[in-house]
């Protein structure tokens, strides 16, 4: 899988959650849940029907929605829908972390998944870990504000949290990354 790829299915993810909150003041909780569950299986089937592959990630993120949607009828408390996307970067969390603080075998292994990783020096890894390192703790930070603002926050906050705020914050760590990179080294004379 591309990072495209990746970057797309993480943007696509959050087609149910948008539905939700859309619908769920005019329809209702229940209806809410079921449109999008729908919205999740329409997802899949229009990238398995146009790009001809199956979307795991997707189809994953739609059987969270359906678990957690179906908790929250059962219970009436739209609070189990809300933990999902904390759910899903707790899972990412776990892995990330297993990549970055453990041996270098497994950062190899994700990676050989994408790349041939014969030509990865120490230094190469080493180097990779410390890119992801701040993307870990932006991640970290982002999961606790899901779970803060599912508990004690409007359905709108939450909304925000759970979807826009985490792509501002990471393109506002890209952009800042960009333009570190673009700027003129000085020389030590």
């Amino acid at each position: 899988m591309k990072k495209m790829d990746i970057y797309r299915s993480l943007i696509v993810g959050f087609i149910p959650i948008l539905v939700f909150i859309l619908s769920e003041d005019s329809l209702g909780l229940d209806y809410a849940i079921y449109l999008s569950i729908l919205s999740g299986i329409a997802v899949f089937v229009y990238i398995l029907l146009r790009e001809k592959r199956k979307d795991f990630f997707i189809l994953f993120d739609t059987f969270l929605v359906a678990v957690f949607g179906f908790v929250s009828i059962i219970f009436e408390n739209d609070l189990f829908f809300k933990l999902k996307p904390g759910v899903i970067q707790l899972i990412l969390l776990i892995m990330l972390s297993i990549m970055l603080f453990f041996d270098d075998k497994y950062l190899l292994k994700m990676i050989s998944r994408y790349n041939n990783v014969e030509n990865y020096s120490s230094q190469m890894i080493s180097v990779m870990k410390k890119s992801m390192r701040p993307l870990f703790y932006i991640l970290l930070v982002h999961t606790i504000l899901i779970f803060i603002s599912a508990f004690y926050m409007s359905k709108e906050i939450w909304g925000f949290i759970a979807g826009p705020l985490f792509y501002i914050i990471i393109g506002i760590y890209f952009l800042f990354n960009f333009i570190k990179m673009k700027r003129p080294v000085k020389k030590i004379t």
